[in-house]
C-alpha cells in the first residue's frame, strides 16, 4: 500500500492518501511540495521520488516519505519522477500522472519517467499514482506524460556563399544589412511529441512551393531564384501545444512583423528578396515575441498612387474657425465612426483662452473669438475618443515627419491630419507663439488643418479633404513646403 501528501500553495499539506489523487483541479493552486512511502511492503522496498522545481531545476531523488518539492519558497513543482526500488520492484509497478496548469490531466507513465513539463512555466496541481502488479497495461489517453519545450535547428542558403551554420530557437538565420538573397531554407524541430515541422516558402517567379517537413530543403538553389515569403506550422501533438512564430527580413521593408502557425510572412509578387528570417516556438497562447503588425505584404515600398476614400465634412456654418476638429472628425469617420460634425470640438477638444497646444484659443463656434490648436490637442481628443470606445486604434503626434513618411502612412491606409494654410495660400503673419514640451508652436493669420488622403508620385500632386474647399488637389512641393512653415505638424491614427 502507498501513503503519499501533497503541499499546495495557499493550502499547505493536504490530508494524506492511498491509491488515488493528491492536490486540486480547477483552483490554480500549484503544487510544490509531495511526499510518498510504501506501507507494509518487504523490507528494504520504497519508493524514491524526483522532483523538477520551478528556478532550481531537478532536485536531489529522496525515499521512505521524505518531501520532495520545497515548502516557504513559493515554488512549484513542474515534474517528477517516481520509481520502486528494493523486492517490491520484482512484483510491482508505479504508475503515475500529473494535472497541469493550462494543460490538464496528461498522460500515464510509470517507472522512474517523467511526469509533468520542464521549461514552460507550467505548474504541477495534482497528483495520480496506483501501484499495480508487474505486467499491467498503462491506461491509454493518447496524451503525452511529459512535455518540454522542442529544439529548433533551422539554415539558409545564401546566393553566393551556401548553407549557414545551424541556428537555433529565437535566434536568426541569414544576415540584414548585407543585400545578400535567401535561396533556400531547413527547419526541423526534434521532440519527444508526435508531429513535426512543416513549412513552405514563396519563390520569385514560381510562387508558393509545395509544403516539405522535418530538414528538408525548402526552395532552389543555383537557379537565381530568390525566397520572398513563408508558412511555417507545426503538427500532430506539436501543435497542440505549442505555437511556432517566425517573421521575415525583406529587401526595401527590413524586418516585417511577427506571425504564426502557417501565416504568411514576407512579400508577395514583388520581387523583393528575402533576406534573413527568425522563428521561436513557444507554449500555446504566449503572446507574440514582438510586434505582429504587417507581417506579410503584396503591396511595393513605394507605390506610385494611393488615394483613401476620406469623408470631408465641411466646417461652415457651425464651426468657423473649428477646422482642427473638423479634420479630426473626417478621420475618424474614415475609420467608420459616423461622428457628427461638432462632436470632438464640443465633447473632447477642451478650451482655453490662451492655451493653443494642448486646448483650443477661444471658441471654434465664432469667427472672431475662435483661434485654433495643435498636434497635441488633437492627439489627446483623439485617444480620448478611442479608449471610450474600446477601438484598438490609437492617434499618434508625427510631427516632424517627411512628406516620405506620409506617403508610407497612406499606403498602410492610414490619412494624416495635416497643419496648412486656408486655401493652401502662401503663410500668413505669425501672431501667437508657445512653448510645450521643448517645442516652440507658432500661429499665423491663416492658419487651416486638412486630412492628407492620397499622392500621385507621376503627377507630382497630393490629394486632401479640406473642411474649407472640399476635396482638392495640390501640387506636393507647395504641400510640404506649408506644412513646414506651419510647424510640421501632423496627427495620424492607425
Amino acid at each position: 500500500m502507498i501513503r503519499m501528501q501533497a503541499h499546495s500553495a495557499d493550502i499547505g499539506w493536504q490530508q494524506s492518501a492511498t491509491d488515488g489523487i493528491v492536490g486540486t483541479q480547477g483552483k490554480a493552486q500549484p503544487l510544490q511540495a509531495f511526499r510518498i512511502d510504501l506501507k507494509g511492503a518487504q523490507s528494504n522496498s520504497s519508493i524514491e521520488v524526483q522532483a523538477h522545481v520551478a528556478e532550481l531545476g531537478w532536485q536531489p531523488a529522496v525515499s521512505n516519505g521524505a518531501v520532495s518539492g520545497t515548502t516557504g519558497k513559493n515554488l512549484p513543482m513542474e515534474a517528477l519522477k517516481l520509481r520502486l526500488t528494493g523486492p517490491a520492484a520484482e512484483t510491482y509497478e508505479l504508475f503515475y500522472r500529473v494535472h497541469v496548469s493550462d494543460f490538464g490531466w496528461l498522460g500515464w507513465t510509470k517507472n522512474g519517467q517523467i511526469a509533468g513539463t520542464t521549461g514552460l512555466a507550467k505548474n504541477i496541481e495534482a497528483i495520480e499514482v496506483r501501484l499495480v502488479p508487474t505486467g499491467a497495461q498503462l491506461p491509454a489517453t493518447g496524451i503525452p506524460s511529459y512535455i518540454s519545450l522542442p529544439s529548433l535547428a533551422s539554415q539558409a542558403y545564401i546566393t553566393g556563399e551556401g548553407w549557414t551554420k545551424s541556428v537555433g530557437n529565437g535566434e536568426i538565420v541569414g544576415t540584414t544589412g548585407k543585400a545578400k538573397t535567401l535561396e533556400a531554407l531547413k527547419i526541423d524541430v526534434p521532440s519527444q511529441l508526435t508531429g513535426s515541422v512543416s513549412y513552405s516558402v514563396h519563390v520569385s517567379n514560381v510562387g508558393w512551393m509545395n509544403s516539405v517537413t522535418d530538414n528538408a530543403t525548402a526552395g532552389i538553389i543555383g537557379q537565381g531564384q530568390k525566397l520572398e515569403a513563408i508558412k511555417i506550422s507545426l503538427t500532430g501533438d506539436l501543435s497542440k501545444y505549442f505555437d511556432i512564430w517566425y517573421r521575415a527580413h525583406v529587401e526595401q521593408y527590413g524586418w516585417l512583423g511577427w506571425t504564426k502557425n502557417g501565416n504568411a510572412a514576407g512579400t508577395g509578387s514583388l520581387s523583393y528578396r528575402m533576406e534573413a528570417l527568425q522563428i521561436k516556438i513557444t507554449p500555446k497562447g504566449v503572446a507574440a515575441p514582438g510586434s505582429t503588425q504587417k507581417p506579410f505584404t503584396d503591396k511595393p515600398f513605394k507605390v506610385n498612387y494611393a488615394l483613401l476614400d476620406v469623408p470631408c465634412l465641411l466646417q461652415m456654418p457651425q464651426l468657423p474657425t473649428g477646422c482642427e476638429s473638423v479634420a479630426l472628425t473626417n478621420t475618424l469617420n474614415y475609420y467608420v465612426f459616423g461622428l457628427s460634425k461638432t462632436t470632438m470640438a464640443d465633447s473632447y477638444i477642451p478650451r482655453s483662452n490662451w492655451d493653443f497646444v494642448t486646448s483650443f484659443w477661444g471658441d471654434p463656434h465664432s469667427a472672431r473669438a475662435g483661434n485654433c490648436c495643435s498636434a497635441p490637442a488633437i492627439t489627446n481628443a483623439a485617444n480620448k475618443f478611442l479608449a471610450q470606445r474600446g477601438s484598438s486604434l490609437r492617434a499618434y503626434d508625427v510631427s516632424g515627419i517627411s512628406l516620405e513618411g506620409m506617403y508610407s502612412n497612406i499606403q498602410d491606409g492610414a490619412p494624416v491630419i495635416v497643419w496648412s494654410t486656408m486655401y493652401q495660400q502662401p503663410i500668413g503673419q505669425q501672431y501667437a507663439w508657445q512653448n510645450y514640451n521643448g517645442k516652440r508652436y507658432i500661429t499665423v493669420t491663416n492658419s487651416h488643418t486638412i486630412v492628407l488622403r492620397g499622392f500621385d508620385r507621376n503627377t507630382g500632386n497630393v490629394y486632401i479633404a479640406d473642411s474649407l474647399s472640399g476635396y482638392k488637389t495640390v501640387d506636393a512641393s507647395w504641400f510640404n513646403r506649408l506644412y513646414i512653415q506651419r510647424g510640421s505638424q501632423a496627427v495620424v491614427i492607425k
